[in-house]
């Protein structure tokens, strides 16, 4: 609890609970965004598994 006090004093984002990590790292993420510190790039497509095995090796 003390560590945590001290995170968030200092600074830090920190949750009140682990189930709660996953939002303060959403919030944090579109606050970046938003700032324009952080440009998303876009997703890259994964190349398709072949469907002939023997080609592939």
């Amino acid at each position: 609890v003390a560590k945590n006090k001290a995170l968030q004093e200092a600074g830090a984002y920190v949750p009140n609970s682990f189930d709660e990590l996953g939002d303060i790292i959403h919030k944090v993420f579109g606050d970046l965004i938003q700032a324009g510190q952080f440009k998303p790039k876009p997703d890259v497509v994964p190349p398709s598994v072949p469907m002939d095995y023997d080609w592939a090796r």
